[in-house]
């Protein structure tokens, strides 16, 4: 039993309800409290989130409950074809702004109603998301055209039904992403110091190596102030970025005219 928790509950709603000002950055955290009565109190059942220790790691190596598995083998490949783009850093990092979190609250409000949630494991959903809007081509693995070598895609009935909706795991892996992103010619390893908005920064789990985590970058920074990205799965809007080559690295997302091979 935890105790004082009825004083607990009523401070939040107190912070929340007289809190004034706007935020405009912030750390949101998925935190579940299972509670029940007993003798007239409060005792806590449960009480769980999902954050890692360092406020970075993020369990994106957790499939996402009856996640369905839609990935397909190439049986044939021919001659490569190309696909051209515009790929616009500002209507990507619109979007980014726009479904997420702002504050330490319920994260899962701000999400695109028209995507599959894929929490605990939203982090590279999101951040695909935020490249097709701006501008990035889907190449398919099934027949659809395009169809290709270096597939990453969602599809949807054009509506916000997901029941349907197919992906492949370069959609919502981050592994997958960062390595379809090489392999396509959509983008390259770049240095913390030229990372920019519209890019991309992939956390790197320490004791293995593997990629597990993946944020857009939202700002530029300037003056001396570090870009600000922002994610999901551990909800982030606009924190700093972090000079660290042994847990980051950046991508860089080619922006402009660009095309690819498929």
């Amino acid at each position: 039993m935890k105790e004082a928790i009825e004083d607990k509950i009523k401070y939040i709603i107190k912070v929340y309800t007289d809190y004034p000002e706007i935020v405009d950055s912030g750390i949101g955290v998925k935190h579940e409290i299972t509670l029940t009565e007993e003798n007239g109190k409060l005792v806590v059942l449960r009480d769980a989130y999902n954050e890692g220790p360092d406020l970075t790691t993020s369990p994106d190596f957790i499939e996402a409950e009856n996640k369905p598995a839609q990935d397909k083998n190439v049986t044939q490949v021919g001659t490569l074809s190309t696909i051209s783009y515009y790929y616009n850093r500002q209507s990507a990092a619109n979007y980014v702004d726009q479904f997420v979190s702002h504050f330490a609250g319920d994260p899962d409000h701000y999400y695109n109603p028209c995507y599959v949630n894929m929490a605990p494991g939203d982090c590279a959903n999101y951040v695909s998301q935020c490249l097709l809007t701006g501008g990035q081509p889907r190449v398919f693995d099934d027949g659809t055209y395009p169809t290709g070598i270096n597939p990453w895609y969602y599809k949807n009935n054009g509506d916000c039904n997901t029941s349907g909706d197919k992906w492949n795991s370069a959609w919502d892996w981050a592994p997958t992403l960062y390595s379809t992103i090489k392999n396509s010619g959509r983008g390259m390893d770049e240095s913390y110091s030229a990372a920019c908005m519209g890019d991309i920064a992939f956390y790197r789990e320490a004791s293995s190596g593997t990629v597990d985590h993946a944020v857009f970058i939202a700002v530029s920074g300037n003056s001396g102030n570090p870009d600000l990205y922002d994610s999901h799965t551990n909800d982030r809007y606009h924190c700093p970025t972090i000079n660290s080559s042994f847990h980051w690295f950046y991508v860089c997302i080619y922006g402009g005219s660009q095309s690819i091979n498929y």
